[in-house]
């Protein structure tokens, strides 16, 4: 490589490194108003500068470079927005798609079957243990509330309501395994 090239290749250089000094943090910010995403917005304030230094030789730039640079970015940080967008339209879809799937109504007689396996398993807890399992999961009761209410220490709730979730666990497990099998 002659001197010559070299003498023009650094100068080209050091004018992309003032370029990249001058307007990186700036344009970042502007980025961001776009995106909302620091991460995403030096990401697409970069894939500009890379852009700019591979076309340096082709690229002719009407207006100011000012202008060239921001045009850029809000183009880039616009695709990136609608690429996210479809994304997250498509991830949306997606998991509305498995729950409705897996909703109790397709599948009513397992959901029935399951339904009433964890009502009999309530009705065959101790009174104490089940009154404080109904509280606690149908009526949304703190531990401190049930304990207000039924004059008796929150570690005694605590204590009973582990022992009602063992036993339901105990009862529906098996029950809750054979219908998982079902849908594989």
């Amino acid at each position: 490589m002659s001197l010559f090239f070299k003498q023009k290749y650094q100068v080209a250089l050091d004018n992309y490194n003032q370029l990249f000094h001058d307007y990186y943090v700036d344009l970042c910010r502007f980025a961001f108003t776009f995106v909302k995403d620091s991460d995403a917005s030096e990401e697409i304030v970069q894939e500009v500068f890379i852009a700019l230094w591979e076309k340096r030789h082709s690229l002719e730039i009407s207006h100011s470079i000012r202008s060239f640079l921001y045009t850029s970015v809000k183009n880039k940080a616009l695709n990136y927005v609608r690429d996210n967008n479809t994304r997250t339209i498509h991830e949306a879809a997606f998991a509305n798609e498995q729950t409705q799937e897996f909703a109790p109504e397709n599948n009513s007689c397992e959901y029935q079957q399951l339904e009433e396996s964890v009502e009999k398993a309530i009705a065959e807890l101790p009174e104490q243990c089940k009154r404080i399992y109904i509280m606690s999961r149908y009526e949304n009761l703190t531990y401190k509330q049930i304990a207000n209410q039924l004059e008796i220490s929150p570690k005694t709730v605590e204590n009973q309501l582990g022992i009602a979730l063992k036993k339901l666990r105990t009862t529906i497990s098996p029950i809750i395994n054979t219908v998982f099998i079902f849908f594989l």
